[in-house]
């Protein structure tokens, strides 16, 4: 009779072990299957000036689950909050986010063209958001505009080792930029961003982003179940993106993705009050 208890648990110490092994061949993300994470794409976008304190402080507000942004480089080599390659859309401003110091960046109107309610309003840089944010919520930082992949992944890198970064995501349309930083900094999650493809994302094509990167974000127009599956099959994870219609979130909700990426997270956190994801 001893023998067979000492068997048994045995049995289940090696049961438990297999599973805490195959758990942490995931990245060290913790998410709740059962309801995705909202993401504010570039804050609260739909209704603030994008990749601006209002937006982000309306998605802390809405209790977003995480703030999705933009990074670039600047010509003084500090990394900007803004999205596009020039500043001609979203400030007062005209030319390229690389010809300008982060300083002449915060001397720019990031809100008016939004609405002369958000007259005012500056590109933040980097380091302000990880002061403001960082111990507040988590954050998905998407690399944009990459001219030299070893430059930028070394000073992302630099400014990273010197920042506390327990909740960040770093992803990126640039997979073999994703590839440099994860080989530099492995221990920061990383996600690759998918285009929107005609013939769709192939299982190959999954596997290969899964061999480095813990997160594989399609569009919308591109996402299923079918893609969730064969995603979650590589142990990766996989963020939705953009939400700006009805229709969309509706897709969105039936496909059930790990988290989705929005402008608009006041919809879904009214559909979703009474239950709070898991924390990454």
């Amino acid at each position: 009779m001893l023998i067979i208890l000492c068997i048994l648990v045995i049995v289940s110490i090696l049961i438990c072990c297999f599973y805490m092994l195959q758990k942490g061949k995931r990245s060290n993300t913790t998410i709740d299957q059962k309801k995705p994470l909202i993401i504010a794409h570039r804050g609260a976008a739909g209704s603030y000036p994008e990749n601006t304190h209002s937006a982000f402080q309306a998605a802390l507000d809405l209790q977003a689950d995480m703030l999705e942004f933009d990074i670039q480089l600047t010509k003084d080599n500090q990394f900007a909050v803004i999205h596009d390659e020039t500043v001609d859309r979203t400030t007062n401003g005209k030319g390229l986010v690389r010809e300008f110091t982060i300083e002449e960046l915060k001397q720019l109107d990031a809100g008016s063209w939004k609405h002369p309610s958000f007259a005012g309003e500056r590109i933040p840089a980097f380091t302000e958001m990880f002061e403001q944010y960082n111990s507040k919520v988590q954050m998905l930082i998407e690399v944009k505009h990459i001219f030299d992949i070893d430059k930028v992944a070394m000073l992302l890198v630099d400014f990273l080792r010197k920042k506390p970064h327990e909740h960040i995501i770093i992803q990126s349309f640039n997979s073999e930029f994703i590839k440099v930083f994860h080989q530099l900094l492995p221990n920061i999650p990383v996600g690759v961003l998918i285009k929107q493809q005609m013939n769709g994302i192939t299982k190959k094509q999954v596997e290969d982003h899964a061999s480095y990167a813990s997160y594989i974000n399609p569009r919308i127009t591109n996402s299923s179940s079918q893609l969730l599956n064969t995603i979650h099959n590589q142990n990766a994870h996989c963020f939705i993106w953009t939400i700006r219609n009805e229709q969309q979130m509706k897709k969105a909700l039936a496909i059930n993705p790990d988290g989705i990426v929005t402008d608009y997270p006041e919809w879904f956190i009214k559909l979703n009050k009474s239950k709070k994801p898991a924390s990454l």
